[in-house]
């Protein structure tokens, strides 16, 4: 007759509670680690994903504008986006919203982009632009960065201040007359410090003076010679070098403000 043997092991323990709590918490622990890793990943990967984004865009506007004359007006949608400062400076006076200055979102019809393609990776809105007929016609393109906190701005703005410095007035001499236009010749050296639709502060210097507000209406090929307008009194005589420069200073961006995804720089809304 056959026997079975049964064999009993007495001494098998498992985990105890406290050894599984100690277990669970050490797994909750590391995948916390892990997520907040992969988190700011993600914001880095959208980061750079926002920057590509923008260079296309950048070189769209840029190619679009040389090739087919389009102006950077059209390339935006205007809306509820507008600049929102009340008598926003662009050109040394405040901008007329909406004519010589319009922000909100990239129209990306006129850039003959796919708007689905070029949108905000987390709020999937579109990208913002800021653009204006006066100062020779400029423009900016915006988004925020994740990581930074800080605003990503591309394009050909760049804010001038209201000061008699060399650094932003023309320099020259000019003789005044009691009517009609008045020509100043500046040297090479200040090209691009004023532009045609300038407001200029009130210019009293010498023998000569041009009552404010003095407004540039003619600029010459060679952006040597500027033609300007006195609106109030002028009085005949020589001006001085280095007082002829943008009345009041300029917005320090164009990107509009309001609406969705509004721009901003380490909390501060565009233009900041």
């Amino acid at each position: 007759m056959d026997t079975q043997k049964t064999q009993t092991f007495k001494n098998v323990k498992g985990f105890t509670l406290v050894e599984l709590i100690v277990v669970i918490t050490i797994l909750v622990i590391l995948g916390t680690i892990a997520f907040l890793n992969l988190g700011g990943m993600s914001a880095s990967a959208r980061d750079s994903q926002r920057t590509s984004d923008l260079k296309q865009i950048n070189d769209q506007i840029m190619m679009t504008q040389s090739k087919q004359g389009v102006s950077y007006i059209s390339m935006t949608s205007s809306g509820a986006n507008q600049l929102a400062a009340t008598g926003a400076q662009i050109s040394g006076t405040a901008a007329t919203l909406g004519t010589e200055y319009v922000g909100g979102d990239i129209n990306y019809t006129v850039l003959g982009l796919d708007s689905a393609k070029f949108q905000d990776p987390l709020s999937k809105v579109a990208y913002k632009m800021g653009a204006t007929t006066l100062g020779g016609t400029a423009y900016e393109v915006s988004a925020s960065l994740e990581e930074s906190k800080t605003a990503l701005v591309m394009g050909v703005y760049k804010p001038r201040t209201s000061t008699g410095s060399s650094a932003n007035s023309a320099t020259g001499t000019a003789t005044v007359p009691t009517t009609g236009t008045l020509s100043v010749v500046i040297g090479s050296v200040d090209i691009g410090k004023l532009k045609l639709g300038d407001t200029l502060a009130g210019i009293a210097a010498g023998s000569g003076a041009c009552a404010a507000p003095v407004k540039v209406t003619a600029v010459s090929r060679d952006m040597q010679t500027l033609s300007l307008s006195c609106s109030g009194t002028a009085t005949a005589g020589t001006i001085a070098p280095n007082l002829m420069y943008i009345a009041n200073a300029e917005v320090t961006g164009l990107t509009a403000t309001g609406g969705t995804n509004v721009i901003t720089n380490k909390g501060t809304n565009l233009p900041y």
